[in-house]
């Protein structure tokens, strides 16, 4: 009798095991997923300072690690996510597979400023995949997950993270701009690219400090990415112009990325009150 109660508790305890790891299965690979779409923009932003000329080795190591990252957590998707998602997240994978491959190519040469159209099509082009392979994991983990969020806060977390790409973009396109300027060779799409990311990122900003669920600790971040975010604010002709001086670009939107990361870290700690 004991044996047969010992035989069904194991068994009961297996299978809570693995319906709980398989959860976090599905929650981690939704996690990578949502990684690739700031790291499609980090990489080529990465590139385009290195050809403008920058000199830092932090660059360069970002631009080193950034790559290897986005191979593993790749390689990690495709070995993964076919045997907890369906054929339709799959495919995204694997379309953003062919993207992630072109742009490889571009950003493993030498640091040049004459492929910069076609680092940041690439670069824009695979965000939009990752994009729809995070939703497409998202959409199915939230479905089969029986954890529900407060819809304020879910919207948040939307939000949070859609500023930390926005921060990688403002750089990105910020430098794309300026190579454009020295050079004298405009390009409409670039600049107007970089008006949006501006005036997105700040109109979402506006959204996150008047929410009624901010935290103490949510608020102070907030705050803290405003004052960031002032002198490009109230110098936006000169930002689109591309005055400002690199460093100081660089500075700002790594400092904003890190505060905006430290936001929704936050608001998924809101998430599980």
């Amino acid at each position: 009798m004991l044996s047969t109660q010992k035989h069904l508790l194991l068994t009961c305890f297996f299978l809570i095991s693995t319906l709980f790891g398989f959860a976090n299965t599905n929650h981690d690979l939704v996690n990578i997923a949502n990684e690739q779409r700031i790291l499609s923009q980090r990489i080529a932003k990465s590139y385009l300072l290195l050809a403008y000329g920058a000199n830092l080795y932090e660059i360069k190591s970002n631009l080193t690690t950034s790559i290897s990252k986005f191979e593993s957590n790749l390689s990690t998707l495709r070995s993964q996510v076919p045997t907890h998602f369906t054929s339709v997240a799959v495919n995204t994978i694997n379309k953003e597979a062919i993207v992630w491959h072109n742009l490889k190519v571009n950003v493993e040469k030498e640091p040049n400023s004459s492929n910069l159209n076609r680092v940041v099509e690439l670069a824009n082009s695979l965000l939009k995949k990752s994009h729809l392979a995070y939703t497409a994991l998202k959409t199915e983990a939230t479905i089969s997950s029986r954890n529900t969020v407060d819809t304020n806060i879910k919207d948040l977390l939307l939000l949070s993270g859609k500023q930390e790409i926005l921060s990688e973009r403002l750089c990105l396109y910020f430098v794309a701009q300026k190579i454009n300027v020295i050079s004298e060779k405009p390009n409409p799409k670039i600049l107007g690219t970089l008006r949006y990311v501006v005036e997105k990122l700040d109109r979402q900003l506006i959204i996150l400090l008047e929410t009624n669920v901010n935290s103490s600790d949510t608020k102070t971040i907030i705050d803290n990415a405003l004052i960031s975010f002032e002198d490009i604010r109230t110098n936006k002709t000169d930002f689109l112009d591309g005055k400002p001086s690199m460093n100081t670009i660089y500075r700002t939107t790594k400092e904003l990325n890190k505060l905006f990361k430290a936001l929704t870290l936050e608001y998924n700690k809101l998430a599980t009150l």
